[in-house]
Parts: C-alpha cells; sequence; structure tokens
C-alpha cells in the first residue's frame, strides 16, 4: 500500500519543513510490518528550498532539480536523489530559487491540479510513502501536490497567529481534494514547537485539541534546539542525535501516524468535503 500526503500551513516558521524532513528520514528508517524496508520519496516544492536543504544540497545546480524539468515538462526520475543524507530508503526531488520564476511561466499548465500527478506516476510505484513539503503561499504547484496526496498534515505552533489561518487553510485544500477528485482525503494537525511551562501554549494546545478533535496527532513535538542543530547541519534528527528530544517525538509522530494509515479503521479524520471549519 502507498500513501502521500501534503506538509502545509499558510504561516511561516512553524516548523513545517522540520516535519517533512523528519518524518521523512524516520519513515525510511522504521521497517514494514513484515520486516521489510520502506522506501519513501520526499518532495520539495517551495522555491525557498528549505528541505534541500536541511539534507545537505545547497549548492545543488538548477538543472537537477524540479526548477529546470518544470520548465521543460520532463521526466522527474532522473533528477532524483537516491538515499538522501546517507539515509537509505530517503529519496528527495529537490527545488531550487529558480523555481518560483518557472512556476509564472507555467501557470496554464498547472491549472488544474493534475500535471504533479501525472508526472509522478512513473515512479510513484517504488514509494511506499510520498510526502510533498508545501511553501507557505499555496499557489498552483501546492494545489498540484495536494491533488497527488491522499491527506493533509498541518504543523502548526499552540499560538494564536498559527491557528487562526487552520480554517482558511482547509477551505483551500478542501475545495482542491474536490476538484481534482482524491478519494477519501484525510487530515491530521502535528502541534510542534511547544513548551509545556508556558501557560499561553498550553491554553492553545487545548484550545487545538478541542477544536480539531479525532484529527490532533497524541504525539506533540516539543522545543529543542538540536532540530535547528541538524538543519544547520544538512541532516535530519535520526542521523543526528538519537539522545534528543526532537528524535524521540518525531520517532513517536512518524510511527503515530504510520499506524494509523495502516490501520483498517484510521483515528484521523477524514475530509468533510462540504465543511469550511
Amino acid at each position: 500500500m502507498s500513501w502521500a500526503f501534503s506538509v502545509a500551513n499558510a504561516k511561516g516558521g512553524v516548523g513545517k519543513t522540520t516535519t517533512a524532513v523528519n518524518m521523512a528520514a524516520f519513515a525510511a528508517s522504521i521497517p514494514r510490518s513484515d520486516g521489510s524496508a520502506r522506501r519513501v520519496l520526499i518532495a520539495d516544492l517551495d522555491s525557498q528550498m528549505n528541505a534541500t536543504q536541511q539534507l545537505g544540497y545547497a549548492d545543488i545546480e538548477p538543472e537537477k532539480t524540479l526548477a529546470t524539468h518544470l520548465i521543460e515538462d520532463a521526466d522527474l526520475d532522473p533528477i532524483i536523489i537516491r538515499d538522501a543524507a546517507g539515509v537509505s530508503g530517503l529519496d528527495l526531488l529537490p527545488s531550487h530559487y529558480h523555481l518560483a520564476y518557472e512556476q509564472l511561466n507555467k501557470t496554464e499548465l498547472l491549472r488544474y491540479g493534475t500535471w504533479l500527478r501525472q508526472r509522478l506516476r512513473p515512479v510513484r510505484g517504488r514509494y511506499d510513502l510520498v510526502i510533498f513539503d508545501l511553501p507557505v503561499h499555496l499557489g498552483e504547484l501546492s494545489s498540484n501536490a495536494v491533488g497527488a496526496s491522499s491527506g493533509l498534515l498541518i504543523p502548526t505552533q499552540p499560538e494564536k497567529h498559527s491557528v487562526t489561518g487552520l480554517p482558511h487553510l482547509l477551505s483551500r485544500t478542501r475545495t482542491v481534494f474536490a476538484k481534482t477528485e482524491v478519494p477519501d482525503p484525510w487530515e491530521a494537525v502535528l502541534v510542534t514547537m511547544y513548551d509545556k511551562r508556558n501557560s499561553i501554549e498550553r491554553r492553545w494546545l487545548r484550545e487545538i485539541q478541542e477544536t480539531y478533535q479525532g484529527t490532533v496527532l497524541q504525539t506533540v513535538i516539543r522545543r529543542n534546539t538540536d532540530l535547528a542543530k541538524s538543519a544547520t547541519g544538512g541532516l535530519p534528527i535520526v542521523a543526528f542525535d538519537e539522545t534528543s528530544y526532537g528524535y524521540e517525538d518525531y520517532l513517536n509522530a512518524t510511527q503515530e501516524l504510520i499506524s494509523l494509515l495502516e490501520s483498517a479503521t484510521p483515528r484521523i479524520a477524514p475530509v468533510n468535503r462540504a465543511s469550511n471549519q
């Protein structure tokens, strides 16, 4: 069984890329139920190329990234980086700053929301999991990622500005799910950068859990400087420091999400296409 999901939030600085990178790396490191290796693709769709840089490819040439291949509408397989950052089973579809300009030139191509689904079709079958790291701006390429996904993972800080934008994000992605006819899409929320000593964050955590019941993962990602250090070093936390809170939290979050996806009756909430809340 193969799954794909988009990691998105309309607010920056909430740990979106950190979540995409580390959950992808852990997913590749956790064997399947039969003991065999799991293969994971993380697709960096952000022109800021944060996921690409967090995996150690800051100096990659644009010709070897999605930027040039979007121009040429070419096959994606030749630019996929195998075993990214030395993590076995983790592959990367890299991005580049030039992607920001090329999207403007390809608006018509991307408009119907199915271009990415079609381009990934030749390689999708070799992966157990595909994770799309979306930019903050939900443009045409982001809509293509949602249209190629089975669900949406939303990292959010337990604070006002991160949480208040969620209804708009959910409304937009639900529209895309319907437009591109994604079957049985789901939504999940992951609380990040949490400090239980902060009373305001504790209140916002309760607010999130009450508002999005059945959607919020039980695992909470605590504030941890090792996550920033590993990103700066071009490594996911799984290859950086297994003694850190960041390692423990993202391992637990990944195991929880995989378990829910593999369950016959997943607890994560299915999308109510008629609802904008």
